[in-house]
């Protein structure tokens, strides 16, 4: 074993870590990672936005970058429209997915679960049950990235951030012109390891699929665990650059 080897043991017993700047340092501090692998973001998209929690991480860590955010949810998308921090967000009361349509959306007392997918009943082993409870249905447009870009002339986008509550695979199959261009250059998708809704895509479906459209999965960051250590969810990301280089 190497001397940083053991210096790294040691320290990380003491509730620390350390790594070789680099990439060994790729899949611990996400705005780090974001900006070395979008190269200094001025595109952002922000599917599934809710009250705008996302959105205020990306304009501090991004402050010169345009934050597009996306929210079907109509007392959500008023409470982020309402937040005089995300007064540079452009707002769009919209959810994306594969098709242009309307659909029913799903919503919650705990208005971050609200999905297109119909709640699995296993999910309230995974999930605080108050946040659980059913509210009413509504409807909600849908449009696809491929759309939208096309519409607002958005050429690239630098980091797609994705959380959809198991509609995350949709999203992506709705922006296949951009992905099969290369027109994205990172992609943040929650990554769904227990069964939380009907039809949610499994993760290896995720990185199947961004992995034939040339995308290779960095890392995993905000991991969530049940009490004996596995993985309920993380955020995992994606980036077209790394996949791609041999």
């Amino acid at each position: 074993m190497s001397l940083y080897e053991s210096l790294r043991i040691a320290i990380n017993r003491l509730g620390f870590d350390v790594c070789r700047v680099g990439r060994e340092r790729l899949g611990r501090i996400l705005p780090l990672d974001l900006d070395s692998l979008a190269k200094g973001p001025e595109i952002i998209f922000d599917v599934g936005a809710n009250t705008g929690r996302a959105a205020r991480f990306y304009l501090k860590h991004f402050p010169r970058a345009s934050v597009y955010s996306f929210e079907p949810f109509q007392q959500s998308f008023e409470a982020l429209r309402a937040d005089g921090r995300l007064a540079s967000v452009k707002a769009f009361n919209v959810a994306l997915g594969s098709k242009s349509e309307e659909a029913m959306l799903h919503s919650f007392k705990g208005s971050e679960l609200n999905s297109l997918l119909a709640l699995d009943p296993k999910a309230s082993m995974f999930l605080d049950a108050d946040r659980l409870e059913s509210r009413r249905e509504v409807s909600v447009r849908v449009s696809t990235l491929d759309d939208f870009c096309e519409e607002h002339s958005i050429r690239r986008i630098d980091i797609l951030k994705i959380d959809t509550q198991g509609y995350d695979l949709e999203v992506l199959r709705g922006g296949c012109d951009l992905l099969a261009s290369k027109r994205v250059r990172v992609i943040q998708v929650e990554a769904n390891f227990v069964t939380l809704y009907c039809g949610q895509p499994r993760v290896g479906e995720l990185v199947e699929h961004l992995s034939e459209a040339g995308y290779g999965l960095v890392g995993l960051y905000d991991v969530a665990r049940n009490p004996a250590g596995d993985m309920k969810w993380a955020d995992a990301v994606f980036c077209q650059k790394i996949a791609s280089e041999r």
